[in-house]
């Protein structure tokens, strides 16, 4: 049997909430390397991990299966919360 193609495609809404304080610029040991550049950096890996989701959820290039309407959303936290929201 030839399977059925979906009709709609389910918009989603992800919130991430970090942490970006002096913390995010040690690696996984602790130690401060000195830069939020830094390719062991936690900020750095917390860069290309939601690099990675945003080019599954909201592509350059629309892909089938991917609704046009997903969004990104992202939470930080330091001293205080701000609340960023990217469309």
């Amino acid at each position: 049997m030839p399977q059925k193609k979906r009709a709609w495609l389910s918009q989603l809404t992800l919130f991430l909430v970090t942490d970006l304080s002096g913390s995010m610029y040690e690696d996984e040991y602790g130690n401060n390397l000195g830069s939020n550049n830094h390719p062991r950096s936690k900020i750095q890996s917390l860069r290309n991990v939601v690099n990675s989701v945003a080019d599954i959820l909201i592509p350059t290039n629309l892909k089938e299966g991917v609704s046009p309407y997903n969004r990104i959303g992202m939470v930080s936290f330091c001293f205080w919360s701000t609340i960023n929201r990217f469309d």
